[in-house]
């Protein structure tokens, strides 16, 4: 059983299967950093992808049976569907975020999944108003899409007011979404010693020149007193359907001023554009 020192973790599929002898549910039990009177809230995002072409797209990412003190991280896949392996991240929300709300927006909320359609939006109500708007972060969790068709899929957050805002999960062109989910988180925008943003291979490139390889660095709102910890989401993807689809999301090098960002694909896949949300903190010097 595996512990996280920072209020943030991962798991990754290969970590209980290796990738080139693929199942249909992969999982793995973690500690919490700290004990929960209640159900703990663990906000999620995907962060890797590695899917075979030759069947629709599906995957969900999730945690279940959570517990004071543990739960199991699930990522699974089922009918046809050949998933070689991914990745999640989870934010624990301890005594320190006390601030944070999350909750999730699910496609099947709004529509039957065999009514595919490119938007798909619900506005979302805070459980308790902010005193102003504040910052909202997205993070795909879940998806059901067509093969043969170029995968694309986004997160968007949008009319932000202190009460609420509306989350729209869109694909485009001829991609088929049969169906979606993500992870939202939201803070207040004036408060110190937090940050978030997002950044994709869009910062650094043109769609039209797809390539594996994309690295840059983001820089926060402001500078922290020591590096904080970071919590990072996929939010968006655009793959060429002839190839699997593989994709990761990493960091590195966090310092007090920001964080190095890889969106990489590998082998033959094609990616056009990718991208990530972010959440940033530093626990010890929050009020």
């Amino acid at each position: 059983m595996s512990t996280s020192t920072t209020g943030v973790g991962n798991f990754n599929t290969q970590e209980v299967q290796p990738w080139d002898q693929p199942i249909k549910d992969y999982q793995k039990t973690f500690q919490l950093l700290e004990y929960h009177d209640t159900q703990p809230e663990l906000p999620i995002g995907l962060t890797s992808l590695d899917m075979d072409k030759e069947h629709n797209l599906r995957i969900r990412a999730e945690v279940v049976n959570p517990q004071s003190n543990t739960f199991t991280a699930k990522i699974w896949t089922w009918y046809d569907t050949k998933l070689y392996s991914a990745g999640m991240s989870w934010i624990e929300k301890t005594h320190k975020l006390p601030f944070l709300q999350s909750g999730t927006f699910d496609t099947n909320e709004i529509r039957d999944w065999r009514k595919p359609q490119h938007d798909n939006s619900k506005v979302i109500q805070f459980s308790t108003p902010f005193s102003s708007a504040p910052k909202v972060a997205c993070f795909l969790t879940y998806f059901d899409m067509e093969k043969g068709k170029n995968w694309r899929l986004k997160v968007i957050p949008s009319n932000i007011t202190s009460t609420g805002f509306k989350i729209t999960i869109k694909s485009w062109f001829d991609s088929v979404l049969y169906g979606a989910s993500a992870t939202w988180v939201a803070y207040p925008s004036d408060m110190s010693s937090i940050s978030s943003g997002r950044f994709s291979t869009g910062d650094i490139r043109d769609w039209r020149n797809p390539q594996q390889k994309n690295s840059s660095r983001v820089d926060f709102n402001w500078q922290f007193t020591k590096p904080p910890s970071l919590f990072v989401g996929l939010d968006e993807f655009d793959y060429n359907s002839d190839y699997n689809l593989r994709l990761k999301l990493e960091t590195s090098d966090v310092t007090t001023t920001g964080f190095k960002w890889n969106l990489d694909a590998w082998f033959d896949s094609e990616m056009y554009q990718s991208g990530a949300s972010y959440l940033a903190w530093d626990a010890d010097a929050l009020p």
